[in-house]
Parts: C-alpha cells; sequence; structure tokens
C-alpha cells in the first residue's frame, strides 16, 4: 500500500516540478500579472424616504484568481443603528467583505430608519486594507445621503401611529414574550406592516423564532381598521450552548401612506444567557477516586459537575451508553434513557442522582438524568495516548482513548468483519478489540497487515475503536 502511495507522489511531484516556472527567469518584457483594483461604482447616492434602502455597488476592474477581503470604514453625519444600517453589517464602524474568487461584482445595501428625521445626514463609506492581491482604485470614497423629501412632510390627514409598546425587553433563554405595537388613529383600509430583524450574529430557527414566521429578516403584519394593537410572538430558544447574552433589535419599517412610526419605532429583546458552567466542577480523577472511598458502589445526592468531551459514538452496546474523558481521565456513563450528546461533544454534565457501580470491571456512572447537559463546543478531537499492551493491561488507562501501534489481526482472512470481538497481537503480546453491530464499521472485512488502532479502553480492558477511518491506521 505504502510503494503504490509513494509512486503516485512521485508522478505529481514530477509534473509539479516540471510545470514550475521561476519569476525570475520570465522572458524580457514580461511583467507579473498585475493586482486586482477595487472601486466603488458610484460617488454619491440618496435615500429620500424613511424606511427605504440602496445597493451601494463595488466593482473589480478584473475578474479575480483568488480569495480575499477589503474593509469598509463608515462615517459622516449619520448614526449607525439610529439613522441607518447596512448589510452586511458593521463591527465597531467597519463591514469586513470577503472577495470571492470568480466574482467581479459586489453590493452593500444601506437601510435608512424608519424614523422620520428632518435632518439631512450623510454616510460616508471609504475603501480599506484590501487583501495582498487586491488594490484600491481610484473611487476609494463613496457617500450616501439621506435627505428629507417633500414626500416625507408630516401628514396632516387622518391616519394612524404606530408604535412599539416597549422599548426594551429583558427575558431569559427559553422564555416566550407577546410582543404588541400600539395603534393611535384608524387607517381606512388594511395596511401591511413590515417588522426587520436585526441580530448580533445569532441564528433564527437556533436560537429563536417568531409568530408570524420571519421571511428574510422580516414579519409581515396587518393593521386593520379599527385596529388599537397588534401582536406577534417571540420565542427564545433554550439551546443548551453555552455562548452568553446577546440582543435582538426590531425595526418598523416599510409604512403606508396612512399609518405613520411614532417616537417608539424599536424594541431591543436582550436574552440572558442561562446555560451557565459551573464553577464547581469535579475533575474525573476526583470522581474515579470516589471508588476507592466509598467502595464499588455510590450514590451521588447532591449536584456533582463534571466536564469532558464525548469520546464514543456509535461502538457502544446501546444507545444509553456513552464515554467521557478530560486532562484527567475518563469514565463510562449509562443515562437513565436514550443520549443526547454525540462524538465530539465538549459538555458539562451533573451526575446528580447517578450511581457509581463495577460494570464489568470498570468504573461507570449509572442512571445519568443530565441527558443533554451544557453543551461548550462541538466536533472537538481528543488525542488519544499511545501505549503498549502492558500499559494497556495495567488499568491505568480505563474509559480513556488511547493508541497502540504496530499490531495486527491474527484472524483477518479477508472475509472476517469487525463485528464481534478479535484478537490484536505484536507477535509478544495482545488484547482485543470489540466492535458492536451498532457501529458504522461493523460490516468492514479486517484488514490485513500491520496497523495502528485507535480505542477507549472499555470493560475487561477491551479495545473500543469509534471511528473507522481515523482509529484505523495502516
Amino acid at each position: 500500500m505504502f510503494s503504490k502511495f509513494s509512486t503516485f507522489l512521485t508522478l505529481v511531484l514530477g509534473i509539479g516540478v516540471l510545470g514550475c516556472v521561476d519569476e525570475n527567469e520570465l522572458e524580457p518584457g514580461l511583467e507579473p500579472v498585475s493586482k486586482t483594483s477595487i472601486d466603488f461604482v458610484d460617488k454619491d447616492l440618496f435615500i429620500e424616504s424613511a424606511g427605504d434602502s440602496l445597493p451601494l455597488g463595488i466593482s473589480l476592474d478584473q475578474m479575480p484568481t483568488t480569495d480575499g477581503q477589503v474593509s469598509i470604514q463608515l462615517g459622516g453625519t449619520a448614526r449607525y443603528g439610529l439613522d441607518y444600517t447596512t448589510n452586511p453589517s458593521a463591527e465597531d464602524g467597519v463591514i469586513e467583505l470577503p472577495i470571492l474568487k470568480g466574482k467581479q461584482f459586489y453590493e452593500i445595501a444601506v437601510y435608512r430608519s424608519s424614523t422620520l428625521d428632518t435632518t439631512d445626514r450623510q454616510v460616508s463609506l471609504t475603501l480599506l486594507n484590501p487583501s495582498e492581491a487586491f488594490q484600491l482604485g481610484t473611487e476609494k470614497v463613496s457617500n450616501m445621503h439621506l435627505v428629507k423629501s417633500l414626500s416625507e412632510e408630516p401628514n396632516n390627514s387622518e391616519g394612524a401611529e404606530v408604535n412599539f409598546a416597549d422599548s426594551f425587553v429583558h427575558l431569559v433563554e427559553g422564555e416566550d414574550y407577546l410582543i404588541e405595537l400600539t395603534i393611535e388613529g384608524s387607517v381606512e383600509h388594511t395596511v401591511p406592516l413590515t417588522i426587520s430583524i436585526v441580530t448580533d450574529g445569532r441564528v433564527y430557527g437556533t436560537h429563536f423564532t417568531t409568530s408570524p414566521a420571519s421571511v428574510l429578516g422580516e414579519i409581515d403584519l396587518e393593521v386593520n381598521p379599527g385596529m388599537e394593537s397588534v401582536f406577534f410572538s417571540f420565542n427564545s430558544i433554550n439551546d443548551r450552548l453555552s455562548l452568553g447574552t446577546f440582543e435582538i433589535l426590531f425595526q418598523i419599517n416599510d409604512l403606508n401612506d396612512d399609518l405613520t412610526v411614532g417616537n417608539n419605532p424599536t424594541l431591543t429583546v436582550k436574552i440572558e444567557e442561562d446555560d451557565v458552567v459551573s464553577n464547581e466542577l469535579h475533575s474525573i480523577a476526583e470522581l474515579r477516586a470516589k471508588f476507592e472511598e466509598h467502595g464499588d458502589q455510590f450514590w451521588l445526592g447532591d449536584d456533582y459537575f463534571i466536564k469532558g468531551v464525548i469520546t464514543s459514538g456509535s461502538n457502544v452496546q446501546d444507545d444509553k451508553i456513552a464515554y467521557i474523558q478530560d486532562s484527567t481521565g475518563g469514565i463510562f456513563l449509562r443515562f437513565s434513557s436514550e443520549r443526547m450528546v454525540t462524538l465530539g461533544d465538549h459538555v458539562q454534565l451533573n451526575l446528580k442522582g447517578a450511581t457509581g457501580a463495577l460494570i464489568n470491571g470498570q468504573k461507570g456512572m449509572m442512571d445519568v438524568n443530565d441527558l443533554v447537559g451544557i453543551k461548550i463546543a462541538e466536533k472537538v478531537y481528543v488525542q488519544p495516548e499511545i501505549i503498549t499492551f502492558e500499559g494497556l493491561h495495567s488499568g491505568l488507562y480505563q474509559g480513556k482513548k488511547v493508541r497502540i501501534d504496530n499490531v495486527f489481526f491474527p484472524q483477518a482472512n479477508g472475509v472476517r468483519t469487525f463485528e464481534g470481538n478479535w484478537a490484536i497481537s505484536n507477535d509478544h503480546s495482545g488484547a482485543t478489540v470489540t466492535t458492536y453491530s451498532g457501529a458504522e464499521f461493523s460490516g468492514v472485512v479486517l484488514p490485513n497487515g500491520t496497523l495502528s488502532i485507535i480505542g477507549i479502553v472499555g470493560d475487561w480492558g477491551r479495545i473500543l475503536p469509534q471511528t473507522y477511518a481515523q482509529d484505523i491506521r495502516r
């Protein structure tokens, strides 16, 4: 297998060497390809109506052959978040615009606030800091003017005014809230009312929802004649992820002549994170030491928090079992019902109500009720410890992810598959590799030849591989 790969690698390298040309060997008079220039399409644009928006074009003088980035500095007399917003959104007054290979034209959308402001204001946008393969052209600055038009004169005729009933709401993650907009006056006909949503990166449908549902960041409502209020519900999702507190801004826009916005056009909803990692964490080594303190069985009647990475996937006895590991050790967990943590989850779990017991010679916690815990990160890879068969049989690595090198399957015959219990050996010593029928690779044929095998040290000291492509290495 190595000889084929080496031959292929030599061919690839050979082609690469023959295809390379030193820039210093270019023929006289030939120059390297010039950098791609970036310019604004328009120097000046005008937004005359409250609640309107305009696209600001950015063009490249040639088709880019590589990815990159350019910054856009915002300035001027207009106030970001009050007088206008942008898409993509700005952070600390700067928009970071990615440049994609093969895309020559880009747009920045500037949204004017729906609040009627009689003062003319200006947004200046300046291109800065292009990536190495790009340069700024001659049109580096564009101005967006927010001006008052005659159509925005206050309407003295009969009509209605809409406001949010509140300007700020503070909720805890998982709470719901019915948002009210008050209607002063009356409309003659049904009038559409659109509410836009601005977030700080939280995702609709993952961290919160609304009813009616949002479409492309907007909620569509209606104001009917005689209405005094209109409502929509906000639903924060208890995502069990420790991501911190965040805010969502709701803003009234797209008004009809019969319906004007009042002096409270926005509502900020602050969602307080409730998935807090405990300060009273116990290491897995401490948990394992309780077996020596209390014998082979004990019960945890109070809160007992541990934090670690789930190292097991589908190769366990059933869907209630998982292994968790921190820097001090690993341990077997059996949940009270189907587990909801997956391979690579970095989680905090509360073991309150669980029972410590010896299961087939290994230390484990039975009847764990905290099925989800608090997820700190996902897809975390735990590096295995390289050990020998002697180390494996010492019992010091129970519940941990390990790697044993230079071994082979004596019973591999090109037909037998991983499912079951199979010996591995290095001619001097050996161990057992176990694969349950639920494992994704249970039907894969046992490989011949010398290899390295990675797995969790499970009951009776058996090795439990979890991901075939990573855990069986030739």
